[in-house]
Protein backbone atom coordinates (compact mmCIF):
# COMPACT_ATOMS: atom_id res chain seq x y z
CA UNK A 1 0.00 0.00 0.00
CA UNK A 2 1.45 3.44 -1.37
CA UNK A 3 1.17 6.42 0.59
CA UNK A 4 -1.29 7.83 -1.47
CA UNK A 5 -3.48 4.71 -0.89
CA UNK A 6 -3.35 5.16 2.96
CA UNK A 7 -3.90 8.92 2.72
CA UNK A 8 -7.26 8.52 0.80
CA UNK A 9 -8.37 5.90 3.16
CA UNK A 10 -8.05 8.07 6.50
CA UNK A 11 -9.64 10.76 4.09
CA UNK A 12 -12.98 8.71 3.69
CA UNK A 13 -13.17 7.75 7.22
CA UNK A 14 -12.22 11.05 8.66
CA UNK A 15 -15.68 12.05 6.62
CA UNK A 16 -17.72 9.33 7.96
CA UNK A 17 -16.74 10.43 11.34
CA UNK A 18 -17.67 14.30 10.84
CA UNK A 19 -20.75 13.28 8.42
CA UNK A 20 -22.81 10.46 9.52
CA UNK A 21 -25.44 11.07 7.63
CA UNK A 22 -22.73 9.82 4.95
CA UNK A 23 -23.42 6.39 4.99
CA UNK A 24 -22.71 3.26 3.27
CA UNK A 25 -25.75 2.02 0.95
CA UNK A 26 -27.34 -1.01 2.98
CA UNK A 27 -30.37 -2.63 2.93
CA UNK A 28 -33.79 -2.00 4.55
CA UNK A 29 -36.50 -4.90 5.54
CA UNK A 30 -39.90 -4.70 4.80
CA UNK A 31 -42.08 -5.78 7.04
CA UNK A 32 -46.21 -7.14 6.51
CA UNK A 33 -48.92 -5.57 8.80
CA UNK A 34 -48.41 -8.97 11.73
CA UNK A 35 -44.37 -7.72 12.01
CA UNK A 36 -43.28 -10.70 9.51
CA UNK A 37 -40.18 -9.60 7.57
CA UNK A 38 -41.36 -10.42 3.91
CA UNK A 39 -38.79 -8.53 1.95
CA UNK A 40 -35.76 -5.92 1.88
CA UNK A 41 -34.92 -2.80 -0.05
CA UNK A 42 -31.95 -1.05 -0.50
CA UNK A 43 -30.97 2.28 0.45
CA UNK A 44 -28.42 4.44 1.68
CA UNK A 45 -26.81 7.94 1.86
CA UNK A 46 -29.32 8.85 4.28
CA UNK A 47 -30.47 8.57 7.74
CA UNK A 48 -33.67 6.52 8.46
CA UNK A 49 -36.10 8.87 9.69
CA UNK A 50 -37.24 8.69 13.48
CA UNK A 51 -40.84 8.61 13.81
CA UNK A 52 -43.06 9.87 17.04
CA UNK A 53 -46.09 9.17 18.24
CA UNK A 54 -48.29 6.59 20.57
CA UNK A 55 -47.46 3.00 19.92
CA UNK A 56 -50.75 2.02 21.69
CA UNK A 57 -54.54 1.94 20.54
CA UNK A 58 -58.33 0.94 20.66
CA UNK A 59 -59.66 0.16 17.48
CA UNK A 60 -61.28 2.68 16.10
CA UNK A 61 -59.08 5.51 17.90
CA UNK A 62 -57.30 9.09 16.30
CA UNK A 63 -53.77 8.58 16.26
CA UNK A 64 -50.82 10.88 15.01
CA UNK A 65 -47.18 9.97 13.83
CA UNK A 66 -44.90 12.67 13.01
CA UNK A 67 -41.25 12.50 11.47
CA UNK A 68 -38.75 14.01 13.84
CA UNK A 69 -35.57 14.68 11.23
CA UNK A 70 -34.19 17.45 10.37
CA UNK A 71 -33.12 18.74 7.18
CA UNK A 72 -36.29 16.75 5.37
CA UNK A 73 -37.58 18.50 2.06
CA UNK A 74 -40.62 15.80 1.30
CA UNK A 75 -42.42 13.34 2.82
CA UNK A 76 -44.76 10.30 1.65
CA UNK A 77 -46.19 8.14 4.21
CA UNK A 78 -47.80 4.76 3.17
CA UNK A 79 -51.25 6.02 2.45
CA UNK A 80 -50.05 8.66 0.12
CA UNK A 81 -50.21 11.57 2.43
CA UNK A 82 -47.09 14.24 2.12
CA UNK A 83 -47.16 16.24 5.23
CA UNK A 84 -44.65 15.83 7.94
CA UNK A 85 -47.62 14.19 10.31
CA UNK A 86 -49.44 11.57 9.93
CA UNK A 87 -53.14 11.11 11.34
CA UNK A 88 -54.98 8.04 10.88
CA UNK A 89 -57.80 5.74 12.64
CA UNK A 90 -56.21 2.63 14.07
CA UNK A 91 -58.67 0.14 12.81
CA UNK A 92 -55.55 -2.60 12.85
CA UNK A 93 -51.99 -3.85 14.49
CA UNK A 94 -50.15 -2.71 11.67
CA UNK A 95 -46.54 -1.11 10.61
CA UNK A 96 -46.72 3.03 9.11
CA UNK A 97 -44.08 3.45 6.60
CA UNK A 98 -42.95 6.81 5.28
CA UNK A 99 -40.33 7.72 2.91
CA UNK A 100 -38.18 10.91 2.92
CA UNK A 101 -36.33 13.02 0.95
CA UNK A 102 -33.49 15.08 2.52
CA UNK A 103 -32.36 18.13 1.69
CA UNK A 104 -29.45 17.02 -0.31
CA UNK A 105 -31.13 14.90 -2.70
CA UNK A 106 -31.12 11.52 -0.96
CA UNK A 107 -33.98 9.61 0.85
CA UNK A 108 -34.64 6.23 2.78
CA UNK A 109 -37.91 4.92 5.05
CA UNK A 110 -38.48 5.10 8.46
CA UNK A 111 -41.56 2.38 10.09
CA UNK A 112 -43.15 2.75 13.62
CA UNK A 113 -45.48 0.15 14.58
CA UNK A 114 -48.60 0.73 15.79
CA UNK A 115 -50.52 -2.02 18.15
CA UNK A 116 -54.93 -2.37 18.14
CA UNK A 117 -56.31 -3.45 20.75
CA UNK A 118 -59.92 -4.80 20.22
CA UNK A 119 -61.10 -6.78 23.05
CA UNK A 120 -62.93 -10.10 21.49
CA UNK A 121 -66.82 -11.17 21.47
CA UNK A 122 -66.91 -15.06 21.01
CA UNK A 123 -70.26 -16.46 19.98
CA UNK A 124 -73.58 -16.42 21.87
CA UNK A 125 -74.44 -19.97 23.71
CA UNK A 126 -77.94 -19.82 23.85
CA UNK A 127 -81.14 -20.16 21.17
CA UNK A 128 -81.48 -17.35 18.61
CA UNK A 129 -84.79 -18.22 17.88
CA UNK A 130 -87.38 -18.23 20.37
CA UNK A 131 -91.02 -18.33 21.22
CA UNK A 132 -93.17 -15.37 22.80
CA UNK A 133 -93.14 -15.33 26.89
CA UNK A 134 -89.95 -18.12 26.47
CA UNK A 135 -87.23 -17.23 29.05
CA UNK A 136 -83.76 -18.90 28.56
CA UNK A 137 -80.42 -18.25 29.99
CA UNK A 138 -77.20 -16.38 27.78
CA UNK A 139 -73.48 -16.53 28.06
CA UNK A 140 -70.35 -15.99 25.58
CA UNK A 141 -68.28 -18.82 24.40
CA UNK A 142 -65.39 -16.87 25.66
CA UNK A 143 -66.55 -15.48 28.73
CA UNK A 144 -64.06 -14.62 31.59
CA UNK A 145 -65.50 -13.62 34.75
CA UNK A 146 -62.73 -11.71 35.45
CA UNK A 147 -63.47 -9.34 32.79
CA UNK A 148 -65.89 -6.13 32.80
CA UNK A 149 -69.61 -6.57 30.66
CA UNK A 150 -72.57 -5.29 29.91
CA UNK A 151 -75.37 -6.46 28.64
CA UNK A 152 -78.48 -4.57 26.83
CA UNK A 153 -81.46 -6.14 25.26
CA UNK A 154 -83.98 -5.07 22.51
CA UNK A 155 -87.72 -6.06 23.24
CA UNK A 156 -87.14 -8.05 25.80
CA UNK A 157 -86.71 -8.35 29.20
CA UNK A 158 -83.18 -9.11 31.59
CA UNK A 159 -84.18 -11.22 34.87
CA UNK A 160 -80.90 -11.06 36.51
CA UNK A 161 -78.25 -8.98 36.73
CA UNK A 162 -76.69 -7.81 33.39
CA UNK A 163 -72.80 -7.39 33.97
CA UNK A 164 -72.23 -11.84 34.21
CA UNK A 165 -73.21 -14.31 32.74
CA UNK A 166 -75.34 -16.56 31.91
CA UNK A 167 -77.87 -14.02 32.15
CA UNK A 168 -81.77 -15.00 32.01
CA UNK A 169 -83.98 -13.04 29.68
CA UNK A 170 -87.92 -12.88 29.35
CA UNK A 171 -88.90 -12.53 25.33
CA UNK A 172 -92.09 -11.01 26.50
CA UNK A 173 -92.46 -8.60 23.62
CA UNK A 174 -94.18 -9.21 20.18
CA UNK A 175 -92.21 -7.01 18.82
CA UNK A 176 -89.31 -7.07 16.23
CA UNK A 177 -86.31 -6.50 15.78
CA UNK A 178 -84.89 -8.32 18.96
CA UNK A 179 -81.38 -8.60 20.09
CA UNK A 180 -79.08 -9.14 22.32
CA UNK A 181 -75.78 -6.38 22.53
CA UNK A 182 -72.97 -7.33 25.25
CA UNK A 183 -69.75 -4.98 25.67
CA UNK A 184 -67.05 -6.11 26.92
CA UNK A 185 -64.12 -3.54 28.33
CA UNK A 186 -60.55 -4.39 28.74
CA UNK A 187 -58.26 -1.83 30.47
CA UNK A 188 -59.65 1.51 28.13
CA UNK A 189 -60.52 -0.19 24.94
CA UNK A 190 -63.96 -1.83 24.59
CA UNK A 191 -66.15 -3.85 21.84
CA UNK A 192 -69.38 -4.24 21.90
CA UNK A 193 -71.51 -7.37 19.85
CA UNK A 194 -75.25 -7.19 18.28
CA UNK A 195 -76.87 -10.97 18.25
CA UNK A 196 -80.18 -11.06 16.31
CA UNK A 197 -83.31 -12.89 18.07
CA UNK A 198 -86.13 -14.30 16.21
CA UNK A 199 -89.13 -13.77 18.42
CA UNK A 200 -92.29 -16.08 17.01
CA UNK A 201 -96.18 -16.31 18.63
CA UNK A 202 -99.45 -16.81 18.26
CA UNK A 203 -100.65 -13.62 20.49
CA UNK A 204 -99.31 -9.99 21.13
CA UNK A 205 -98.42 -10.65 24.52
CA UNK A 206 -99.02 -12.84 28.18
CA UNK A 207 -101.85 -12.34 29.71
CA UNK A 208 -99.77 -11.60 33.12
CA UNK A 209 -98.51 -8.74 35.17
CA UNK A 210 -94.84 -7.30 34.87
CA UNK A 211 -92.94 -5.71 37.52
CA UNK A 212 -89.12 -3.69 36.47
CA UNK A 213 -87.14 -2.52 39.11
CA UNK A 214 -83.57 -0.78 39.37
CA UNK A 215 -80.93 -1.50 38.50
CA UNK A 216 -82.14 -5.09 36.72
CA UNK A 217 -84.53 -3.50 33.95
CA UNK A 218 -82.98 0.53 33.89
CA UNK A 219 -82.52 1.56 30.15
CA UNK A 220 -80.33 4.04 28.79
CA UNK A 221 -80.46 3.46 24.52
CA UNK A 222 -82.81 1.00 22.48
CA UNK A 223 -86.34 0.50 21.53
CA UNK A 224 -88.62 -1.50 24.41
CA UNK A 225 -92.07 -1.93 24.35
CA UNK A 226 -93.00 -4.45 27.42
CA UNK A 227 -97.05 -5.48 26.81
CA UNK A 228 -98.89 -7.57 29.27
CA UNK A 229 -102.45 -8.20 29.68
CA UNK A 230 -102.97 -7.30 33.83
CA UNK A 231 -100.91 -5.01 35.76
CA UNK A 232 -97.25 -3.11 35.10
CA UNK A 233 -95.46 -2.04 38.14
CA UNK A 234 -92.15 0.27 38.01
CA UNK A 235 -89.15 1.10 39.63
CA UNK A 236 -87.06 1.24 37.34
CA UNK A 237 -85.24 4.09 35.46
CA UNK A 238 -84.87 4.97 31.83
CA UNK A 239 -82.36 7.49 31.04
CA UNK A 240 -82.20 6.75 26.95
CA UNK A 241 -84.03 4.77 24.09
CA UNK A 242 -87.69 4.66 23.57
CA UNK A 243 -89.97 2.80 25.97
CA UNK A 244 -93.70 1.68 26.09
CA UNK A 245 -95.63 0.15 29.02
CA UNK A 246 -98.77 -1.37 27.87
CA UNK A 247 -101.06 -3.36 30.02
CA UNK A 248 -104.63 -4.22 30.03
CA UNK A 249 -105.27 -3.28 33.28
CA UNK A 250 -103.65 -1.03 35.03
CA UNK A 251 -99.78 0.43 35.12
CA UNK A 252 -98.35 1.75 38.08
CA UNK A 253 -95.30 4.22 38.46
CA UNK A 254 -94.26 3.86 42.25
CA UNK A 255 -91.43 6.01 44.06
CA UNK A 256 -88.05 5.12 42.04
CA UNK A 257 -89.41 5.52 38.96
CA UNK A 258 -87.76 7.91 36.13
CA UNK A 259 -87.91 9.05 32.89
CA UNK A 260 -85.44 11.51 32.62
CA UNK A 261 -84.20 11.00 28.92
CA UNK A 262 -85.48 9.66 25.50
CA UNK A 263 -89.05 9.14 24.85
CA UNK A 264 -91.63 7.22 27.51
CA UNK A 265 -95.08 6.10 26.54
CA UNK A 266 -97.62 4.83 29.12
CA UNK A 267 -100.98 2.97 28.06
CA UNK A 268 -104.47 0.98 28.89
CA UNK A 269 -104.69 -0.85 26.13
CA UNK A 270 -104.88 -4.85 26.47
CA UNK A 271 -103.21 -7.39 25.49
CA UNK A 272 -104.61 -7.77 21.97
Amino acid sequence: MNDSTLKNIILLVSLLKFYPSIAQSHYDFVYDATGNRIAKELVGNARIPTITGDTLACAGQSKTFTVSQANVSSYKWDNGATTQSLSFVADSSRYRKVTVTYTNGCQNTGRRWIQVNNPSIGNLVGSTSVSLNQSLSYSLTDYTPSENYKWEIVNGSITSSTTTAPINVSWNVNSTPSSLMVTRKVGSCSNTKTFPITVSGTTPCANNSLVLVNPTNNQSSGATTFKVGQTIGATNKLTGGNTGYIAGKSITLSPGFEARAGNFVAQIAGCN
